[in-house]
């Protein structure tokens, strides 16, 4: 085989290439029963003598009673299977019909790989079919649980009893909470300064930036938010549109250049 780049070419087994096989689409729970089985034979496809249409399948009943006794530790009799959704019981039909797809003017193949990572073909894909359980009481019954086991919410609610209870106890403010609460005490409690002080600090920070929000000057100034307000006021600009909105910025009369929006 032709190789891209750096992929390590493999063997390709094509001696059973000419061989037909029948590509089934088969459902969920029988597709689970097949994987979780250990059997070689699966069931029986039987076909009506003189008929390529009237086509059944029978599945194993030993394959079913594999199937459930694995999840769910239950047997079965012969004409079902029992496994255990939330406590009730869940039935997998043994009698199917098949149902046979149009398929022509299509080349498909079915390959399969080894430990090896050997590729080897199964067959040529000669028919498609379908495999669909009879609508009996023991589908409904299947279809029943489906939906009950669907319902079921995914996250369940537990009490906790014992110790562990006094570390889960819920408390009326977090330490966070009482970080953030003194930090606006503080604030609050801020002494005033001259405002030849203040108006030097707002001046010499705006020599560096020519905007600023409300919180950064009064983390620079360390004044209460009140008092710098009053003062930003008579020097400066509150900037509401874009792409500065939200931001403070001097005077015409008190800058030392020439801003564009003006």
């Amino acid at each position: 085989m032709a190789t891209k780049g750096k992929e390590k070419a493999k063997d390709l087994d094509l001696k059973g290439s000419s061989r037909g096989v029948w590509l089934i689409k088969v459902p969920n729970y029988l597709s689970e029963a097949w994987r979780n089985s250990t059997k070689t034979e699966m069931g029986i496809m039987r076909i009506k003598s003189g008929s390529k249409t009237d086509l059944s399948f029978d599945l194993h009943p030993e394959v079913a009673e594999e199937v459930a006794a694995l999840q769910n530790d239950s047997s079965s009799d012969t004409t079902s299977a029992t496994n255990r959704t939330s406590g009730k019981s869940k039935v997998i039909p043994l009698n199917h019909k098949v149902l046979i797809q149009q398929f022509s003017n299509q080349s498909m193949y079915v390959f399969s790989e080894d430990k090896n990572d050997c590729l080897k073909a199964e067959g040529k894909v000669k028919q498609k079919a379908e495999i669909q359980p009879h609508h009996d009481s023991t589908y409904m019954e299947l279809k029943r649980h489906q939906v009950a086991a669907a319902q079921e919410p995914k996250q369940q609610i537990q009490q906790i009893q014992g110790s562990e209870v006094n570390s889960f106890k819920p408390i009326s403010q977090h330490k966070e909470d009482k970080e953030k609460e003194q930090q606006q005490k503080e604030m609050g409690r801020r002494a005033r300064v001259e405002k030849e002080v203040v108006l030097d600090i707002i001046f010499s920070a705006f020599q560096s930036h020519q905007y600023y929000n409300f919180r950064d000057l009064v983390h620079k100034t360390q004044q209460p938010p009140a008092y710098l307000r009053e003062i930003l006021k008579e020097i400066c600009m509150y900037r509401t549109k874009n792409p500065h909105k939200n931001m403070w910025e001097l005077k015409p009369e008190y800058r030392h250049y020439k801003s564009k929006d003006d």
